[in-house]
């Protein structure tokens, strides 16, 4: 009993520590030095000590910030704080700290640059999501599911609705979401025309051929969406 005991004693510091586990959520993109800058931070337990905005690479603090808790309701058995570090303008790679917990975020930039090269980030996901031929993959999926039921057409009469993009894991498309990230894409070619860059094909396949890569992709979501509406009514 008395062993049993001791081992129990030895376990609470380590059971403590672990229930002050800290957790960061801040945008790992980066933040433009004139941007409003805010990070969320939780823990299981209420978060006393203020958070250390640590600048790189001579891992100076370069301010401390006092966490502000967030009263909207329960979320889980954790306690959310926000903190704001906004003042923050020099440019440069930082990190957030919980000295008591020793957490840490991950790294983030604050630079004119923080965005530069994002826009064909976020396309090479479009094109990893991509139905029908999937550049990615190289394969090509939903080749035989296409089936109507409970329409004008016999039951399990075949259609055929590639293309687009596949909305989440899951693997469903919707119209509502493929015409609001095609209607996005051309927003931001027709607003900034310059920032898209010409690396791929209009399969997604390795090669320019003289368009836009953000046309392409958008012209992939056009056409699926002209395939669901057939005709004008």
């Amino acid at each position: 009993m008395k062993q049993i005991s001791l081992y129990l004693f030895l376990l609470c510091p380590i059971l403590s520590l672990k229930a002050q586990e800290v957790f960061f959520s801040v945008n790992q993109v980066g933040f433009h030095p004139s941007d409003t800058k805010k990070a969320i931070v939780f823990s299981k337990g209420k978060i006393k000590n203020n958070i250390h905005l640590i600048h790189l690479p001579d891992s100076s603090s370069a301010d401390r910030i006092k966490p502000v808790p967030i009263e909207s309701g329960v979320w889980g058995d954790f306690f959310y704080y926000s903190i704001d570090f906004t003042q923050i303008s020099k440019e440069g790679r930082y990190f957030l700290w919980h000295s008591a917990s020793r957490s840490s975020s991950e790294k983030f930039e604050i630079g004119s640059d923080s965005y530069a090269g994002i826009q064909e980030d976020l396309l090479e996901f479009m094109r990893q999501q991509r139905c029908g031929y999937n550049p990615t993959m190289d394969m090509v999926c939903h080749q035989e599911d296409g089936r109507s039921f409970f329409g004008p057409m016999p039951d399990s009469t075949y259609v055929d609705a590639s293309g687009g993009w596949h909305d989440a894991g899951d693997q469903l498309k919707y119209l509502i979401t493929g015409s609001y990230a095609t209607g996005h894409m051309l927003m931001a070619y027709e607003l900034f025309p310059d920032r898209f860059g010409d690396i791929v094909n209009a399969l997604g396949q390795p090669g320019p051929n003289g368009i836009p890569d953000v046309l392409d992709e958008a012209k992939w979501g056009l056409d699926w969406l002209l395939k669901l509406h057939p005709a004008p009514d």
